[in-house]
This record gives structure tokens, sequence and C-alpha cells, in this order.
């Protein structure tokens, strides 16, 4: 449950999650991409209601990557992607050349290009995901929520998926992304709010804000944060911090 929650996302800026399990993480993205309605205040987009913007005029401006989400039956990795193009397609859902040429580049930015002719179900859980981002890819939306983005995923293709936030944001997309990993949210991130209790404790700057013990008060861990040879940092769990009963 959330509670007293005040925050913003900007076009331009990528803003990180993190909190322990049961923070509230999950319902905080979902309440920006319009999922839940808060029991006071109000989420908006651009000065007005989520909750009231009419669905394909929402998806256009806003795409939301869940954590995790029912297989579809029987359509192809192509297919699927191509529903990210339904907010611009009307109710025929007729792909144009321009919506073609997007499903392609999508596939081809999250290494599924030979994989269009597939069943989705045959897909490997990793590679299912990134079906699921190419989908949102092709949604082309100005604000992207993501609820672990990252999960499932084998360290290369995590560091990718993070360089396309990258990218999308230098390009003018205001991103908010739930992650596990601090050393991610030290090299991506802009921002960084941290979760606990339903509350949001921190909005913190990257990378100065950002700091080890900050993270342990929040995470429950202990923190070590070296120096990477590039001159960042790394944020290195070395123990569980023990919290009194």
């Amino acid at each position: 449950m959330l509670c007293d929650v005040t925050v913003g996302l900007r076009t331009g800026e990528i803003v990180g999650i993190l909190g322990a399990n049961g923070a509230g993480k999950s319902s905080l993205v979902r309440c920006f991409a319009g999922l839940c309605t808060p029991d006071a205040g109000d989420v908006t987009l651009d000065a007005r209601s989520i909750g009231a913007l009419p669905p394909q005029e929402r998806a256009r401006d806003l795409g939301y990557l869940p954590q995790r989400e029912p297989l579809a039956e029987g359509v192809t990795v192509r297919e699927y992607v191509a529903l990210g193009r339904a907010p611009f397609t009307g109710w025929l859902g007729v792909l144009s050349a321009a919506d073609q040429a997007a499903v392609d580049a999508a596939l081809a930015r999250v290494g599924l290009a030979a994989m269009g002719r597939r069943n989705l179900a045959t897909l490997s859980g990793g590679e299912q995901r990134r079906a699921l981002f190419a989908r949102t890819l092709c949604q082309a939306p100005r604000f992207w929520v993501l609820d672990e983005p990252l999960a499932g995923l084998d360290p290369g293709q995590q560091w990718a998926l993070a360089e396309t936030l990258r990218a999308l944001r230098d390009a003018g997309a205001g991103v908010l992304w739930v992650l596990h990993e601090p050393g991610f949210a030290e090299r991506f991130c802009d921002r960084v709010w941290l979760l606990a209790g339903g509350r949001v404790t921190h909005d913190l700057r990257v990378p100065d804000g950002l700091t080890a013990e900050a993270l342990g008060e929040t995470l429950g861990a202990v923190f070590d944060d070296p120096t990477c040879r590039d001159g960042r940092r790394g944020f290195v769990t070395v123990g569980a911090a023990l919290r009194g009963g």
C-alpha cells in the first residue's frame, strides 16, 4: 500500500525505483500507468487525470511493461510485437508500411529479427521478455513505465536493454523503471527513488546522492561502493543488515 507519495517524471530523464520486496514498487508503477486508482490524490499526464484519458490516447503517450503478462496463444513473435502499433492503426488493425517498418526495427533492436515467424510460445522466458519490450518499442511512447524489465535476461541482454533505455532518454522520452541492481541505477539513471513501507523515502540525484548508506537503509543490505575502471562506483553487496524485531 502506498502512502503520501508525491513524485513526478519528466521527459528526458531516467528514474529508477529501488526497494525491498513488498515496498510498493509495483503498486507505484501501476498507478503511473493508470492501472489503479489512488484512494486520495491523482495521477496526471500533461495536467490531465490519467485515469480519465481514453485508452488509445493514453497508449500513444505512455508505454507500460509489466513484471509478467499472460502468454498470448497461437501468435507469432512478429504478430505479438505488432500489437504495439494498435494505438495508431484504428479498429481494423491494418498495418501501414510505416507500421511494418516500426515492427522490423523493434525486432532488430532486441535481437529477435530472425525469430519473427516463430510461435511466441516456443521462445525462452528471456526471449519472450525481449518480445514484450519490442512491443513497447513499437508503441513509441513519450513515457515508459517498466516493472523489472531486466528480470529473466542474461547479463548481455540486461546491458543492451539498459543502453536502449538511455538512448530513448537521450531522444527525449521519460523512463521510469523498477530494478534491483544498484549498479545499473548508478550507471543509467538520472534520479533514484528509494521506497520503504509504501513511501518514497529518498529522491536522489545520481551519482552524488546515491550512496551505500542510503541503499543499505532501504534495502536491508550492506553495500560497498568500489570504484570501477571508468571511475564509477559498483555497489557490491557484502552482507545483510540485520533489523530488530
